[in-house]
């Protein structure tokens, strides 16, 4: 008994790291929604907590691989975990150069669909934030599985905006600049999206393996 004690217990050190870096991820997220829906209102401070999260969420990342290399004990195999957490630190970084480059570009007024992807993005991270919360009972919790399948729905979701958006960049007697500028902005909040997405992937493979 003493034995499976000191598993369980290395087991839900991983986890507990596993749900404090989703807990920043959402967290980023939030404020990642506010530079959107409030610029430029506050851009520049807002910008700065993004930043914040994401310098946050990459201490994860450092703590993770550190106590991964540190332990004997582990949920799942190291390659996945490896796999996951980089996956995971993804997100915030895309997060943070995406409200960087709002600056950048000297953004004057936000687009709708933009509003509309970082709305379906923050919607998602909360769903990873749940997925986290409810991986330590995966084998008897349909919530994880639930998780992955809303945040895949978000990433179609949002997919749609994201088109709907470039087509309204290219309509005729659209100014070439904003074209290219928004364009490269677009591409990013959608690949933040994408990277949400990834993770709930990587976590998806791991419970088939482990199934």
């Amino acid at each position: 008994m003493a034995i499976g004690g000191r598993v369980k217990r290395k087991e839900d050190a991983f986890y507990g790291l596993l749900k404090e870096f989703a807990n920043d991820i959402a967290a980023c997220g939030d404020v990642y929604v506010r530079v959107v829906n409030e610029f430029p209102h506050d851009a520049e401070a807002l910008v700065a907590q993004v930043k914040e999260r994401e310098v946050a969420c990459d201490d994860h990342l450092r703590n993770s691989l550190r106590t991964l290399a540190e332990s004997f004990i582990t949920p799942f195999d190291r390659e996945d975990i490896n796999e996951l957490v980089h996956a995971m630190d993804e997100v915030p970084d895309l997060m943070e150069d995406v409200s960087a480059r709002f600056l950048l570009f000297r953004v004057t007024e936000m687009r709708p669909e933009a509003k509309e992807v970082a709305g379906i993005t923050v919607r998602a991270t909360n769903k990873l934030r749940e997925l986290f919360e409810h991986l330590p009972q995966y084998r008897n919790d349909q919530t994880v599985l639930d998780c992955i399948v809303e945040i895949k729905r978000l990433e179609d979701e949002g997919d749609v905006s994201y088109r709907h958006g470039l087509a309204r960049l290219f309509e005729p007697g659209a100014d070439p600049i904003e074209t290219q500028k928004w364009k490269a902005l677009l591409d990013g909040m959608e690949g933040v999206l994408d990277a949400v997405c990834e993770v709930a992937n990587v976590v998806q493979g791991v419970l088939m393996k482990n199934a």
